[in-house]
């Protein structure tokens, strides 16, 4: 994938500004802010005691008349753009079945776990389908909004704000609970109790986000430095403060990838054995054997490696699924993994309220058919990216597309295709790698010079819209 090709920095056209009003607007902005926090005690708190009024979901319905009440909401200018409306139109219709078909289930995902599920309809269709669906949507307001220069602005801007307030958040959690920080249990209990109760979700969870986003701090520190070389440090340390193996993994990974990339392999040596040092002067004993789970001395322990997942969550997940003509050629709807009768009855087998597998998970909740269907269309989205790119040569896109792939490669031990709080980062980072392609190729059509833009100052908030190559 070799984007550094010599070819020089071009600037992207600036559509119309469709209205003022809306695209000064700060709500979709701060929406974007507080997706790495919305599962948080304090985020998820009812205001004034009332049923279903939490800030999420303020911000999000405030968004969703903002931004639907103008003319041009659905206008559509490009095939780009018209394309990826089909495929969220898809995506969203897709959802709203699975949902549909769990409704009957309700009393059951109750019972296995209370703790996640409340009781009743209502409530249940607020936390796992209105507010998802208006978080959701944030996609269709950059893509149709946020499609110039400076709303690609805001958009990198609010992402890394808020990944900056995550990455303080759990840095400051840790460091006033030492004991954790030095905890050497292989299942991270202590690590799990304190960020659940804090932030509302599993350590894999939250690992999950700076997944999707390292490809774009690693950039956003290359190009701008200053307070984007910090966010990037502080994010590095809250992954191995989390202590998710998947995260510290998928995001060194995914960083060597982006620094190749982007034609940095000079900065990937010269910083590779810095960081690495770093880290195990800093954590050592701890980080040290929290990346030798699974190695014993007759070899590598699969079992260990992978928590036990592949014999007690899915392999008797896929032999109870094929041996089901029903679930097996249609799944069992959203959360379908719940419906398992396996799962919570044998001692044998791991009581999970997810498949931990991305690709599992959809499978189950809707049936080989439209899995296999999923499974091609992803292969060819990702092969036409692919090849897009290289005519584009815009290394900003590139490095949206190592976000989606990065989700994706972290899919094979968890994550899930539903908007959940771990994953709601996904919907602007697609939406601003659609509109980089879209500028770009705009800029293409105008048949516009390339130039390099001028330097930007350390205190900018976010980056041109320049495509380096």
């Amino acid at each position: 994938m070799a984007v550094a090709d010599g070819s020089s920095a071009t600037t992207l056209s600036r559509p119309r500004r469709a209205s003022p009003a809306v695209e000064t607007s700060l709500l979709l902005p701060l929406l974007i802010v507080t997706m790495p926090l919305i599962a948080s005690p304090p985020m998820a708190a009812r205001l004034f005691d009332v049923s279903g009024l939490k800030l999420p979901n303020v911000l999000a319905v405030l968004s969703f008349f903002a931004f639907m009440n103008n003319g041009l909401t659905w206008k559509v200018t490009d095939r780009l753009q018209k394309g990826a409306l089909i495929a969220f139109g898809g995506y969203i219709t897709l959802f709203t079945v699975n949902f549909l078909r769990s409704l009957p289930n309700v009393e059951r995902f109750h019972g296995l776990l209370p703790e996640s599920f409340q009781a009743g309809q209502m409530e249940y269709w607020q936390s796992y389908y209105v507010l998802p669906m208006l978080l959701a949507f944030s996609f269709f307001y950059i893509l149709q909004r946020m499609c110039s220069r400076d709303g690609l602005q805001a958009t990198i801007s609010a992402i890394s704000l808020g990944l900056f307030i995550l990455s303080c958040t759990i840095i400051i959690l840790m460091m006033s609970h030492p004991a954790v920080i030095m905890d050497t249990d292989p299942m991270r209990g202590a690590v799990n109790a304190l960020v659940e109760s804090s932030l509302g979700m599993h350590y894999n969870g939250v690992s999950t986000i700076y997944i999707i986003t390292t490809p774009l701090l690693l950039y956003m520190a290359l190009k701008r430095g200053s307070f984007w070389v910090l966010n990037l440090l502080l994010a590095l340390g809250a992954v191995l403060l989390l202590k998710s193996r998947t995260g510290i993994f998928t995001c060194a990974a995914m960083g060597v990838l982006t620094l190749i990339v982007l034609g940095q392999t000079k900065t990937l040596f010269a910083l590779a054995p810095l960081i690495a040092g770093v880290a195990i002067a800093v954590m050592g004993k701890v980080l040290i054997g929290l990346l030798s789970i699974g190695i014993t001395q007759s070899g590598i322990s699969t079992y260990a490696l992978l928590s036990g997942r592949e014999q007690a969550i899915w392999l008797p997940l896929i032999a109870e699924w094929t041996t089901d003509p029903y679930r097996f050629w249609m799944g069992a709807g959203l959360f379908g993994v719940l419906s398992s009768n396996f799962l919570f009855s044998a001692r044998s087998i791991f009581g999970a309220g997810e498949a931990h597998n991305f690709y599992l998970e959809f499978f189950l909740d809707n049936g080989i058919v439209v899995f296999s269907l999923f499974m091609c269309v992803l292969v060819w989205w990702l092969t036409w990216s692919y090849k897009l790119g290289r005519q584009l040569r815009t290394e900003l896109y590139w490095v949206f597309f190592l976000c989606v792939a990065s989700f994706l490669i972290s899919g094979f031990t968890g994550r899930r295709y539903f908007p959940e709080p771990e994953n709601l980062l996904m919907f602007p980072i697609l939406a601003a790698f659609i509109n980089v392609a879209r500028l770009r190729l705009r800029s293409l059509e105008h048949g516009q010079p390339p130039h390099t833009a001028p330097k930007a100052s350390p205190a900018q908030a976010a980056p041109t819209a320049e495509a380096h190559a």
